[in-house]
């Protein structure tokens, strides 16, 4: 109930009053754009948020991999690497449960690339969907290779709170600006700088601030789709980092050659398609 008024707030309430044009340097910062992505970014998180609570954690680490990946893959390999630590006899199934959280980060930045960024073009959502679907089927097969019974519940905060709602909305403006100064100053290199260290933290925000770069026609589309690509390789990076961290380096070793393979068709799908 709470999330989903929440939900009405900031889509019903606050978005239509918006205004619809650039203010600040570059003219960079579209308040209704803006908010136009938060809000699309908190329904795909009230959607696997309510799916979680529907069917529930004990359904099977394979579900709740794919759900929390929709809420925050990152947080959901965290989680992973706990129940690790805590039974390491689950190992192979928190592999393949932070497999498929990953394959379905991917899966929501080709739905982002689609409806809110389409600058960026087919391919680009070809080549996400493409590791999207290696990663589910890699994490299908780790997760099917071991069974284990009594998994704790995956506990996850309402994702729909208005603070994390305007820090998102924050950091988004902030890469948009460090992006377009970057851009303007360094050229190319500038924004993969930036892609780069977004990709520490979020992938969203870099992926919904390209697109409007190359809709603005500030940057090319191939440049956009690599930075991309790289604040998603940061990205995994990161999640290699938590596991080896919060568990142990078998437990990374054993996500690394699905995370491998996923950006090797990555790299296949990009050349075919453009």
């Amino acid at each position: 109930m709470t999330s989903g008024i929440q939900l009405l707030l900031i889509s019903v309430v606050i978005l239509p009053v918006l205004p619809d044009r650039g203010f600040g340097p570059f003219e960079a910062l579209n308040p209704y754009k803006l908010w136009w992505a938060v809000v699309l970014l908190a329904l795909l998180s009230f959607l696997g948020f309510v799916l979680m609570r529907w069917f529930g954690a004990r359904r099977g680490l394979t579900l709740t991999a794919l759900l929390g990946g929709l809420v925050s893959s990152t947080a959901t390999t965290a989680t992973l690497a706990r129940w690790a630590k805590e039974a390491p006899q689950w190992r192979p199934l928190a592999a393949g449960g932070a497999t498929l959280a990953c394959a379905a980060m991917f899966g929501r930045m080709a739905v982002l690339v689609a409806v809110a960024a389409p600058a960026l073009g087919t391919a680009t959502v070809g080549t996400l969907g493409a590791m999207a679907v290696t990663g589910a089927a890699f994490g299908a097969y780790l997760t099917t290779r071991e069974q284990a019974r009594d998994l704790p519940d995956l506990s996850t905060q309402n994702p729909l709170k208005l603070t994390a709602a305007v820090q998102f909305a924050l950091f988004l403006a902030a890469v948009l600006l460090a992006g377009r100064f970057l851009a303007d100053r360094f050229g190319d290199a500038g924004l993969l700088v930036t892609a780069a260290i977004s990709g520490l933290v979020d992938v969203d925000a870099i992926t919904l601030s390209v697109g409007r770069m190359v809709g603005d026609g500030v940057v090319g589309a191939s440049v956009a789709s690599l930075a991309v690509f790289l604040a998603a390789a940061v990205n995994q990076v990161t999640k290699l980092g938590l596991l080896w961290v919060l568990d142990s380096r078998s437990l990374a070793l054993k996500v690394l050659p699905a995370y491998a393979l996923m950006a090797l068709v990555g790299v296949g799908a990009a050349l075919v398609l453009r």
